[in-house]
């Protein structure tokens, strides 16, 4: 048993939880059994209902672990879709209620508990046959049908195998509705700040725009996955586009469904998942038929139809991805710096973190341990994708080419700590700038070659988004990509918000012993304060990544600044001093009224 309040494991079911002396029953009705999943947000509880002893899931969201007033309206509004649902696939709703007190304080949402496995989890113990994906895809389609012809439509937002659930008879549930979108209400609140999962996520999605269309991109991509057992990220091309066709071999028939769903343009992608039902019930009609008569040859990674000529598109800019990798891989032209900051966006949903006050960086850094339950926490990036911390220029072109032509600019220390003496400016070493995409969004990446001349910080910055909604999609996606790949952040931090000039600021970390990825995020909009003057919002979204080594640097910079200051002022105080004391002199000596 789990104490509801004070969330220990305790044996028995006690009266009295004897860790914190309270009542173990989440608000007197709930006996909490076990954690059946934890993420970046909150936890999920496997949970008997005392008054009938029914088995639920309760999905608990702590106040101290997230922005209050934005996660409660969101929150709200998972619970009254839910409320509005009725269907064997979607887990039902049962109750929601805000229970706790002081810095236990939390969010609660119950519903029927699903008795089985996510597909995610299969990924790691079976290989399906392409007729039996299909048929999976067909049944995710039927719940599809069932949200998508409500009024207004229902939109999940984060299809993906870790979202389906297979019961013991074989039946699907969709689950985590924590991204829905409920067209009627983005009427009144103007989008939602919660985005999916990048890599199943559809293109238009991430720019803070959904539809139905958008929930059928994710199943084609959840097809991609079950069929090549890999996840969707590793197949991002340099454009940030999914590239999925030289990583399975299917018959023309599921060739044709996939290239239907996976249009980067939503208004060229199938539209009705009552369709995309039939077509993938055709499809295994179509393979069992090629089993027992003359076999129809495979399509064999043919060019997507809609895909234009090779020749015909314009470069694509380079594109980064921080990585936990070993030694670097070797760069080949045609790859560049692969699709890879967009490869950050593994993640479920979540919502932004946030604290009351700033922590205190210097603090020894949270055990892994604590941050991601039973298992120890990935290391996070040592580099970028092909680059590692510590590697030469000569060695960084080597392995990305694309740096050969990038000139260097001088690194100085910042100049915050430059005003200390802005005369004497400390070189750090070399910089390399080169413009890439985070994602599909432009960034521009700053490379540090420091005091030897090596590798140590990377640092990219998204190009300003023009409004709080994409701002917020994109600050959100990044969030839950590094929360799924390492883990909750060991730091973070959050702006007290400010409601007439649409201000905020969130910073997250992710650290360990080798490396340290710092996300920050900026946003102020003026216009609402003073409107006549039209000023654009001011948009700042910045990853950085960071060896212990260039903090070393750093350090011992800034103190060869200060030294250097106080030599300078401990100089200044002699001359001030000799000075007055030769005024002394002079007046002791009557050579100063001599003078007038």
């Amino acid at each position: 048993m789990i104490c509801g309040y004070c969330s220990e494991t305790i044996e028995g079911t006690p009266d009295v939880c004897p860790a914190c002396s309270e009542t173990p029953l989440l608000d007197a009705r709930y006996r909490l059994d076990t954690i059946v999943g934890r993420g970046a947000m909150g936890v999920t509880y496997r949970a008997e209902r005392l008054s009938d002893g029914r088995i639920v899931a309760i999905k608990e969201l702590p106040f101290r672990r997230i922005d209050a007033v934005k996660t409660k309206a969101m929150f709200a509004r998972e619970a009254r879709v839910l409320e509005q649902l009725d269907h064997p696939g979607i887990p039902a709703y049962l109750d929601d209620f805000l229970g706790g007190v002081g810095k236990n304080l939390s969010l609660y949402l119950v519903q029927t508990f699903v008795e089985g496995q996510t597909l995610k989890a299969e990924m790691t113990a079976r290989r399906w046959r392409e007729d039996e994906v299909l048929a999976l895809i067909a049944d995710v389609a039927d719940i599809l049908v069932y949200l998508h012809e409500l009024s207004p439509p229902v939109i999940h937002r984060d299809i993906k195998p870790g979202n389906i659930m297979r019961r013991a008879d074989d039946s699907l549930a969709l689950i985590d509705f924590g991204a829905v979108r409920d067209a009627l209400d983005d009427e009144h609140t103007g989008g939602s700040t919660v985005v999916g999962t990048y890599g199943f996520m559809a293109p238009e999605q991430f720019r803070g725009d959904a539809s139905p269309a958008s929930d059928l991109y994710a199943l084609g991509a959840t097809a991609v996955a079950l069929l090549s057992r890999k996840t969707p990220d590793t197949m991002v091309d340099v454009a940030g586009h999914l590239d999925w066709t030289p990583h399975i071999d299917v018959h023309p028939h599921t060739q044709a469904l996939l290239e239907g769903l996976l249009q980067i343009d939503p208004t060229r992608r199938s539209q009705k998942a009552r369709t995309v039902a039939q077509h993938c019930r055709s499809a295994i009609a179509a393979i069992e038929a090629a089993r027992t008569a003359q076999p129809v040859a495979p399509a064999r990674n043919p060019a997507p139809k809609f895909a234009p000529a090779i020749a015909d598109r314009a470069p694509a800019p380079q594109a980064i991805e921080f990585t936990d990798r070993g030694p670097p891989p070797k760069a080949s032209p045609k790859t560049g710096l692969i699709a890879g900051v967009a490869l950050f966006m593994i993640a479920v949903v979540v919502i932004i973190a946030a604290a009351s006050t700033r922590p205190n960086h210097s603090a020894a850094l949270v055990d892994p341990a604590k941050r991601c339950g039973e298992k120890p926490c990935p290391p996070v990036a040592r580099g970028l994708k092909g680059l590692e911390f510590g590697m030469t220029h000569e060695e960084a072109v080597a392995a990305l080419p694309a740096l050969a032509d990038v000139p260097f600019t001088h690194r100085y220390l910042p100049v915050g700590i430059m005003n200390l003496n802005r005369d004497a400016p400390q070189l750090l070493g070399k910089r390399a700038e080169i413009s890439t995409t985070l994602g599909s969004l432009p960034a521009t990446c700053e490379l540090d070659f420091v005091d030897s001349g090596r590798l140590a910080r990377m640092q990219c910055r998204l190009e300003p988004l023009r409004s709080e909604g994409s701002h917020i999609a994109a600050q959100d996606a990044l969030v839950a990509a590094l929360s799924e790949r390492y883990g909750p952040p060991s730091n973070q931090w959050s702006g007290e918000p400010n409601q007439y000039m649409d201000k905020f600021q969130h910073d997250w970390k992710w650290e360990d012993k080798g490396a340290t990825l710092h996300l920050s995020s900026w946003y102020s909009d003026t216009s609402k304060m003073m409107p006549s003057l039209q000023i654009k919002p001011d948009s700042k979204i910045s990853l950085t990544n960071e060896s212990p080594e260039y903090q070393r640097i750093v350090d011992a910079a800034e103190a060869r600044v200060i030294d250097a200051r106080r030599a300078h002022d401990a100089q200044e105080q002699r001359k001030a001093d000799e000075a007055t004391r030769k005024a002394r002199e002079a007046l002791s000596n009557g050579k100063l009224g001599d003078d007038l």
